[in-house]
Protein backbone atom coordinates (compact mmCIF):
# COMPACT_ATOMS: atom_id res chain seq x y z
CA UNK A 1 0.00 0.00 0.00
CA UNK A 2 2.84 2.83 0.95
CA UNK A 3 4.67 1.50 -1.95
CA UNK A 4 1.94 2.30 -4.58
CA UNK A 5 1.46 5.76 -2.20
CA UNK A 6 4.70 7.19 -2.81
CA UNK A 7 5.46 5.73 -6.20
CA UNK A 8 8.29 7.58 -8.09
CA UNK A 9 6.59 10.42 -10.76
CA UNK A 10 7.26 9.51 -14.55
CA UNK A 11 10.81 10.92 -15.29
CA UNK A 12 9.33 13.39 -18.03
CA UNK A 13 7.32 15.13 -15.47
CA UNK A 14 10.44 15.37 -12.61
CA UNK A 15 10.47 19.07 -13.50
CA UNK A 16 7.10 20.23 -13.73
CA UNK A 17 4.95 20.69 -10.89
CA UNK A 18 3.61 16.89 -11.01
CA UNK A 19 2.51 14.26 -13.03
CA UNK A 20 -1.25 14.90 -11.69
CA UNK A 21 -0.74 18.38 -13.03
CA UNK A 22 0.08 17.42 -16.33
CA UNK A 23 -2.75 14.68 -16.99
CA UNK A 24 -5.29 17.10 -15.60
CA UNK A 25 -4.16 20.06 -18.64
CA UNK A 26 -3.82 17.15 -21.28
CA UNK A 27 -7.78 15.56 -20.20
CA UNK A 28 -9.01 19.49 -20.78
CA UNK A 29 -7.23 20.32 -24.00
CA UNK A 30 -8.83 16.78 -25.75
CA UNK A 31 -12.34 17.29 -24.11
CA UNK A 32 -15.30 17.96 -25.95
CA UNK A 33 -17.14 21.30 -24.88
CA UNK A 34 -19.63 19.67 -22.35
CA UNK A 35 -16.94 17.92 -20.42
CA UNK A 36 -15.04 21.42 -20.27
CA UNK A 37 -17.80 23.14 -19.27
CA UNK A 38 -18.48 20.13 -16.76
CA UNK A 39 -14.83 20.18 -15.17
CA UNK A 40 -15.37 24.46 -14.68
CA UNK A 41 -18.20 23.59 -12.69
CA UNK A 42 -16.54 20.82 -10.86
CA UNK A 43 -13.94 23.47 -10.18
CA UNK A 44 -16.07 26.41 -8.92
CA UNK A 45 -18.02 23.51 -6.75
CA UNK A 46 -14.25 23.08 -4.94
CA UNK A 47 -13.37 26.39 -5.51
CA UNK A 48 -16.96 27.25 -3.45
CA UNK A 49 -16.50 24.20 -0.62
CA UNK A 50 -13.02 25.90 0.02
CA UNK A 51 -14.31 29.76 0.74
CA UNK A 52 -17.06 27.60 2.97
CA UNK A 53 -14.00 26.25 5.03
CA UNK A 54 -12.42 29.52 5.12
CA UNK A 55 -15.32 31.20 6.36
CA UNK A 56 -15.99 28.60 8.72
CA UNK A 57 -12.39 29.29 10.19
CA UNK A 58 -13.38 33.04 10.33
CA UNK A 59 -16.63 32.71 11.84
CA UNK A 60 -14.79 31.61 15.01
CA UNK A 61 -13.02 34.22 16.30
CA UNK A 62 -17.12 35.59 17.10
CA UNK A 63 -18.37 39.15 15.85
CA UNK A 64 -15.38 40.29 14.17
CA UNK A 65 -16.28 38.07 11.68
CA UNK A 66 -18.45 40.30 10.31
CA UNK A 67 -16.25 43.13 10.17
CA UNK A 68 -13.62 40.85 7.89
CA UNK A 69 -13.72 41.63 4.21
CA UNK A 70 -13.11 38.63 1.19
CA UNK A 71 -11.08 39.66 -1.66
CA UNK A 72 -9.86 38.31 -4.98
CA UNK A 73 -7.45 41.05 -6.18
CA UNK A 74 -6.28 40.43 -9.60
CA UNK A 75 -2.89 40.58 -11.33
CA UNK A 76 -3.64 40.70 -14.31
CA UNK A 77 -6.86 39.17 -16.58
CA UNK A 78 -6.03 35.37 -15.14
CA UNK A 79 -3.72 35.74 -11.91
CA UNK A 80 -4.96 36.52 -8.58
CA UNK A 81 -4.20 36.80 -4.83
CA UNK A 82 -7.18 35.99 -2.36
CA UNK A 83 -6.72 38.04 0.87
CA UNK A 84 -8.95 38.58 3.83
CA UNK A 85 -8.80 42.23 5.27
CA UNK A 86 -9.87 43.55 8.68
CA UNK A 87 -9.56 46.56 10.93
CA UNK A 88 -9.96 50.22 10.69
CA UNK A 89 -8.39 51.64 7.50
CA UNK A 90 -6.91 54.74 9.23
CA UNK A 91 -4.62 52.51 10.81
CA UNK A 92 -0.86 51.15 10.17
CA UNK A 93 -1.14 48.57 7.66
CA UNK A 94 0.17 45.03 8.27
CA UNK A 95 0.44 42.56 5.93
CA UNK A 96 0.34 38.44 6.94
CA UNK A 97 1.73 35.78 5.11
CA UNK A 98 1.50 31.80 5.81
CA UNK A 99 3.53 28.82 6.12
CA UNK A 100 3.76 25.71 3.58
CA UNK A 101 0.56 23.98 3.24
CA UNK A 102 -1.45 26.80 5.60
CA UNK A 103 -3.96 29.09 4.76
CA UNK A 104 -4.68 33.05 5.49
CA UNK A 105 -6.96 31.40 8.11
CA UNK A 106 -3.96 30.41 10.68
CA UNK A 107 -3.93 34.04 11.40
CA UNK A 108 -7.79 34.09 12.04
CA UNK A 109 -7.02 34.02 15.96
CA UNK A 110 -4.69 37.20 16.07
CA UNK A 111 -7.15 39.05 14.45
CA UNK A 112 -8.98 40.59 17.63
CA UNK A 113 -6.22 42.17 18.76
CA UNK A 114 -4.03 43.36 16.13
CA UNK A 115 -7.21 44.90 14.64
CA UNK A 116 -7.45 47.15 17.24
CA UNK A 117 -4.36 49.19 16.32
CA UNK A 118 -3.62 48.36 12.71
CA UNK A 119 -5.16 47.57 9.34
CA UNK A 120 -4.49 43.63 8.48
CA UNK A 121 -4.26 42.08 5.28
CA UNK A 122 -4.11 38.56 5.65
CA UNK A 123 -2.85 36.68 1.87
CA UNK A 124 -2.85 33.16 0.17
CA UNK A 125 0.50 32.68 -1.06
CA UNK A 126 0.30 32.58 -5.17
CA UNK A 127 -0.91 28.95 -6.04
CA UNK A 128 -2.24 28.33 -2.65
CA UNK A 129 -5.12 28.38 -0.88
CA UNK A 130 -7.87 30.38 -2.87
CA UNK A 131 -5.06 32.04 -4.64
CA UNK A 132 -5.48 31.15 -8.61
CA UNK A 133 -3.18 27.77 -9.57
CA UNK A 134 -1.94 27.31 -12.41
CA UNK A 135 0.45 24.44 -12.29
CA UNK A 136 3.59 26.66 -11.70
CA UNK A 137 6.89 25.49 -13.38
CA UNK A 138 10.57 26.68 -12.40
CA UNK A 139 14.24 26.18 -13.43
CA UNK A 140 16.17 27.90 -10.76
CA UNK A 141 15.62 29.28 -7.00
CA UNK A 142 15.86 32.81 -8.52
CA UNK A 143 12.75 31.92 -10.68
CA UNK A 144 11.14 30.29 -7.25
CA UNK A 145 12.20 33.48 -5.36
CA UNK A 146 10.63 35.91 -8.19
CA UNK A 147 7.23 33.87 -8.51
CA UNK A 148 6.48 35.02 -4.66
CA UNK A 149 7.73 38.19 -4.60
CA UNK A 150 6.46 39.74 -7.64
CA UNK A 151 3.26 38.84 -6.66
CA UNK A 152 3.44 40.68 -3.00
CA UNK A 153 4.82 43.29 -5.26
CA UNK A 154 1.98 43.30 -8.03
CA UNK A 155 -0.93 42.93 -5.12
CA UNK A 156 1.03 46.06 -3.07
CA UNK A 157 0.58 48.32 -6.31
CA UNK A 158 -2.91 46.97 -6.77
CA UNK A 159 -4.33 47.38 -3.03
CA UNK A 160 -2.09 50.73 -3.03
CA UNK A 161 0.22 50.49 -0.05
CA UNK A 162 3.31 52.88 0.57
CA UNK A 163 4.69 51.34 3.11
CA UNK A 164 3.50 48.73 5.69
CA UNK A 165 4.40 46.14 8.25
CA UNK A 166 5.27 42.59 7.39
CA UNK A 167 4.76 40.02 9.05
CA UNK A 168 5.36 35.68 8.21
CA UNK A 169 5.20 32.45 9.56
CA UNK A 170 7.46 29.25 8.57
CA UNK A 171 7.87 29.37 5.01
CA UNK A 172 6.60 32.80 4.38
CA UNK A 173 9.50 34.07 6.12
CA UNK A 174 12.07 33.16 3.33
CA UNK A 175 9.73 34.82 1.45
CA UNK A 176 8.67 37.80 3.50
CA UNK A 177 12.63 38.69 3.62
CA UNK A 178 13.28 37.93 -0.05
CA UNK A 179 10.56 41.08 -0.29
CA UNK A 180 12.58 43.01 1.71
CA UNK A 181 15.47 42.60 0.19
CA UNK A 182 14.28 43.91 -3.39
CA UNK A 183 11.69 46.29 -2.21
CA UNK A 184 12.75 46.95 1.30
CA UNK A 185 11.75 50.89 0.93
CA UNK A 186 8.31 49.34 1.45
CA UNK A 187 8.72 47.72 4.10
CA UNK A 188 8.63 49.22 7.88
CA UNK A 189 9.91 46.10 9.92
CA UNK A 190 9.52 42.73 9.51
CA UNK A 191 7.79 39.82 12.45
CA UNK A 192 9.49 36.37 11.50
CA UNK A 193 7.39 33.44 13.34
CA UNK A 194 9.40 30.33 13.45
CA UNK A 195 10.68 31.30 9.77
CA UNK A 196 12.33 28.94 7.51
CA UNK A 197 15.09 28.76 5.56
CA UNK A 198 17.06 31.16 7.73
CA UNK A 199 20.40 29.35 9.42
CA UNK A 200 23.20 27.92 7.66
CA UNK A 201 23.62 23.88 8.50
CA UNK A 202 25.25 21.14 6.82
CA UNK A 203 23.01 19.00 4.97
CA UNK A 204 20.96 16.63 7.22
CA UNK A 205 22.37 12.89 7.44
CA UNK A 206 20.82 9.67 7.23
CA UNK A 207 22.14 9.00 10.82
CA UNK A 208 20.64 11.96 11.94
CA UNK A 209 17.06 11.39 10.68
CA UNK A 210 17.89 8.01 11.96
CA UNK A 211 18.52 9.03 15.90
CA UNK A 212 15.32 11.45 15.49
CA UNK A 213 13.09 8.26 14.57
CA UNK A 214 14.95 6.04 17.67
CA UNK A 215 14.07 9.10 20.10
CA UNK A 216 10.00 8.52 18.78
CA UNK A 217 7.09 6.05 19.90
CA UNK A 218 6.40 3.22 17.21
CA UNK A 219 3.75 5.35 14.80
CA UNK A 220 5.93 8.25 15.18
CA UNK A 221 8.96 6.15 13.98
CA UNK A 222 6.74 4.89 10.96
CA UNK A 223 5.33 8.03 10.01
CA UNK A 224 8.85 9.55 10.17
CA UNK A 225 10.53 6.88 8.07
CA UNK A 226 7.98 7.59 5.20
CA UNK A 227 8.34 11.18 5.30
CA UNK A 228 12.22 10.68 4.44
CA UNK A 229 11.39 8.27 1.65
CA UNK A 230 8.55 10.86 0.47
CA UNK A 231 10.88 13.54 0.55
CA UNK A 232 13.50 11.70 -1.85
CA UNK A 233 10.91 11.06 -4.08
CA UNK A 234 9.69 14.81 -4.22
CA UNK A 235 6.67 13.85 -3.37
CA UNK A 236 4.67 16.60 -1.53
CA UNK A 237 1.99 16.24 1.58
CA UNK A 238 -0.25 17.54 -0.88
CA UNK A 239 0.43 14.83 -3.29
CA UNK A 240 0.07 11.80 -0.42
CA UNK A 241 -3.32 13.17 0.62
CA UNK A 242 -4.35 12.88 -2.73
CA UNK A 243 -2.52 9.21 -3.45
CA UNK A 244 -4.51 7.51 -0.36
CA UNK A 245 -8.25 8.98 -1.46
CA UNK A 246 -10.84 8.10 1.42
CA UNK A 247 -8.65 7.30 4.01
CA UNK A 248 -7.34 10.93 4.01
CA UNK A 249 -9.53 12.46 6.22
CA UNK A 250 -8.94 10.06 9.23
CA UNK A 251 -5.45 10.02 8.82
CA UNK A 252 -5.17 13.72 8.42
CA UNK A 253 -7.31 14.71 11.38
CA UNK A 254 -4.77 11.95 13.57
CA UNK A 255 -1.85 13.91 11.74
CA UNK A 256 -3.26 17.75 12.73
CA UNK A 257 -4.09 16.70 16.07
CA UNK A 258 -0.36 15.64 17.11
CA UNK A 259 1.08 18.42 14.93
CA UNK A 260 -0.87 21.15 16.80
CA UNK A 261 -1.44 19.83 20.31
CA UNK A 262 -1.52 23.26 21.90
CA UNK A 263 -4.36 24.42 19.62
CA UNK A 264 -7.72 23.88 20.98
CA UNK A 265 -9.22 21.06 19.09
CA UNK A 266 -12.26 22.79 17.65
CA UNK A 267 -9.54 24.88 15.75
CA UNK A 268 -7.84 21.91 14.41
CA UNK A 269 -10.85 20.57 12.96
CA UNK A 270 -11.54 23.69 11.06
CA UNK A 271 -7.90 24.03 9.52
CA UNK A 272 -7.90 20.11 9.09
CA UNK A 273 -11.35 20.91 6.71
CA UNK A 274 -9.60 23.64 4.79
CA UNK A 275 -6.44 21.50 4.31
CA UNK A 276 -9.13 18.54 3.35
CA UNK A 277 -11.08 21.21 1.17
CA UNK A 278 -8.00 22.10 -0.81
CA UNK A 279 -6.98 18.94 -1.83
CA UNK A 280 -9.45 19.22 -4.62
CA UNK A 281 -8.22 21.90 -6.56
CA UNK A 282 -5.35 21.42 -8.72
CA UNK A 283 -1.82 22.03 -7.99
CA UNK A 284 -0.43 24.82 -7.72
CA UNK A 285 2.84 26.04 -6.30
CA UNK A 286 3.19 23.13 -3.92
CA UNK A 287 6.60 22.04 -5.07
CA UNK A 288 8.64 25.22 -4.37
CA UNK A 289 9.40 23.69 -1.00
CA UNK A 290 12.10 21.42 -2.91
CA UNK A 291 13.50 24.24 -3.84
CA UNK A 292 13.82 25.89 -1.31
CA UNK A 293 14.50 23.52 1.83
CA UNK A 294 16.77 19.93 1.56
CA UNK A 295 15.37 17.33 3.81
CA UNK A 296 15.28 17.87 7.62
CA UNK A 297 13.80 21.43 6.68
CA UNK A 298 17.51 22.87 6.22
CA UNK A 299 17.75 25.81 3.94
CA UNK A 300 19.32 25.16 0.41
CA UNK A 301 20.06 28.79 0.42
CA UNK A 302 20.62 30.09 3.60
CA UNK A 303 19.33 33.77 4.11
CA UNK A 304 21.23 34.19 7.13
CA UNK A 305 24.51 36.43 5.48
CA UNK A 306 21.68 38.62 3.61
CA UNK A 307 20.15 39.35 6.84
CA UNK A 308 23.46 40.92 8.02
CA UNK A 309 24.70 42.00 4.73
CA UNK A 310 21.69 43.55 2.76
CA UNK A 311 18.69 44.40 5.06
CA UNK A 312 20.58 45.15 8.15
CA UNK A 313 18.79 48.46 8.56
CA UNK A 314 15.27 46.68 8.37
CA UNK A 315 14.03 46.31 12.03
CA UNK A 316 13.44 42.43 12.49
CA UNK A 317 12.01 40.44 15.56
CA UNK A 318 12.06 36.45 15.50
CA UNK A 319 9.39 35.04 17.32
CA UNK A 320 9.89 31.07 17.96
CA UNK A 321 7.48 28.76 20.11
CA UNK A 322 8.93 27.05 23.69
CA UNK A 323 8.75 23.80 21.93
CA UNK A 324 9.42 25.06 18.57
CA UNK A 325 11.33 21.94 16.48
CA UNK A 326 12.76 24.94 13.76
CA UNK A 327 16.46 25.44 14.06
CA UNK A 328 17.14 28.85 15.51
CA UNK A 329 21.01 28.92 15.63
CA UNK A 330 20.97 31.09 12.61
CA UNK A 331 18.56 34.25 14.24
CA UNK A 332 20.49 33.75 17.23
CA UNK A 333 23.99 34.89 15.66
CA UNK A 334 22.17 37.35 13.48
CA UNK A 335 21.11 38.75 17.43
CA UNK A 336 24.01 38.26 18.67
CA UNK A 337 26.45 40.17 16.04
CA UNK A 338 25.04 43.53 16.34
CA UNK A 339 25.34 44.29 12.93
CA UNK A 340 21.02 44.50 12.44
CA UNK A 341 17.89 45.80 14.39
CA UNK A 342 16.77 42.14 15.52
CA UNK A 343 15.69 40.60 18.75
CA UNK A 344 14.52 37.28 19.55
CA UNK A 345 11.62 36.42 21.72
CA UNK A 346 9.75 32.80 22.66
CA UNK A 347 6.13 32.22 22.89
CA UNK A 348 4.68 30.31 25.90
CA UNK A 349 2.88 26.52 25.30
CA UNK A 350 3.47 26.79 21.22
CA UNK A 351 5.22 24.63 18.54
CA UNK A 352 6.17 25.65 15.48
CA UNK A 353 2.74 26.77 14.15
CA UNK A 354 2.63 29.82 17.17
CA UNK A 355 -0.01 32.00 15.34
CA UNK A 356 -2.66 28.83 15.91
CA UNK A 357 -1.22 27.31 19.28
CA UNK A 358 -0.86 30.65 21.03
CA UNK A 359 -2.20 33.67 18.98
CA UNK A 360 -3.26 35.96 21.96
CA UNK A 361 0.21 35.76 23.57
CA UNK A 362 1.99 36.03 20.06
CA UNK A 363 -0.22 39.15 18.90
CA UNK A 364 0.28 41.15 22.19
CA UNK A 365 3.75 40.33 21.82
CA UNK A 366 3.56 41.76 18.26
CA UNK A 367 1.43 44.61 19.54
CA UNK A 368 4.52 45.62 21.88
CA UNK A 369 6.86 45.49 19.65
CA UNK A 370 5.04 47.59 16.90
CA UNK A 371 4.73 50.01 19.56
CA UNK A 372 8.53 50.49 20.41
CA UNK A 373 9.28 50.80 17.13
CA UNK A 374 6.66 53.72 16.87
CA UNK A 375 7.67 55.68 20.27
CA UNK A 376 11.59 55.42 18.80
CA UNK A 377 13.26 58.54 18.90
CA UNK A 378 15.12 59.11 15.65
CA UNK A 379 18.52 59.17 15.66
CA UNK A 380 20.47 62.74 15.39
CA UNK A 381 21.15 61.75 11.43
CA UNK A 382 18.27 61.27 10.35
CA UNK A 383 16.40 64.09 11.69
CA UNK A 384 16.34 67.54 10.01
CA UNK A 385 14.06 69.80 12.48
CA UNK A 386 12.97 70.10 15.94
CA UNK A 387 10.88 72.78 16.76
CA UNK A 388 10.14 74.35 20.05
CA UNK A 389 7.33 75.60 20.53
CA UNK A 390 5.88 76.67 24.34
CA UNK A 391 4.72 79.14 26.23
CA UNK A 392 4.67 77.84 29.67
CA UNK A 393 7.52 79.40 31.99
CA UNK A 394 10.83 77.45 31.99
CA UNK A 395 13.58 76.70 34.43
CA UNK A 396 16.99 78.19 34.06
CA UNK A 397 18.72 75.84 31.50
CA UNK A 398 21.17 75.73 28.80
CA UNK A 399 20.40 74.28 25.31
CA UNK A 400 23.07 73.83 23.07
CA UNK A 401 23.12 72.36 19.05
CA UNK A 402 26.18 70.99 18.29
CA UNK A 403 27.92 71.55 14.36
CA UNK A 404 26.39 70.32 11.92
CA UNK A 405 27.26 69.59 8.09
CA UNK A 406 25.66 73.44 7.62
CA UNK A 407 27.96 74.67 9.48
CA UNK A 408 25.25 76.38 12.02
CA UNK A 409 25.97 76.38 15.59
CA UNK A 410 22.93 77.47 18.07
CA UNK A 411 23.38 78.51 21.32
CA UNK A 412 20.42 79.47 23.61
CA UNK A 413 20.27 80.57 26.90
CA UNK A 414 17.03 80.42 28.78
CA UNK A 415 16.04 82.37 31.31
CA UNK A 416 13.10 81.95 33.91
CA UNK A 417 9.60 82.86 33.03
CA UNK A 418 10.86 83.92 29.38
CA UNK A 419 8.72 82.96 26.64
CA UNK A 420 9.34 80.62 24.09
CA UNK A 421 8.12 80.23 20.09
CA UNK A 422 11.60 79.95 18.08
CA UNK A 423 12.41 77.17 15.79
CA UNK A 424 16.18 75.14 15.90
CA UNK A 425 17.79 74.94 12.69
CA UNK A 426 20.09 71.73 12.62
Amino acid sequence: FFFLMIRRPPRSTQSRSSAASDVYKRQVSTQSTWDKDLIRICEEMSRAQLLRAEKAIYDSIGELANEVEVQDVYLDTWTYIHMTRCGNVENPPLVLLHGYGACNGYFAWMLPILTKQYNVYCLDHLGTGLSSRDPAEWNSIEEVISYFVESIERWREKVGLEKFYLGAHSFGGFVSLNYARKYGEHVKAIVLISPGGISKQPPVTDEELNQRWRDLPFLGKVFGKIMSMVWQRRITPFEIARRIGCFARCVLRTGFRNRLRFTPPRHVDLLCDHFLASLSLQTGSERAMFWIFEKGARAKYPMEDIIMEEISTIPMIFFFGDHDWMNQDGPKRIVESGQTKATLKYISNATHNITVDNPQELAEEMLRYFESLENEVPSQENREYIVLNTSDTVSYTHLRAHETGRNLVCRLLLEKKKLIHMTLIY
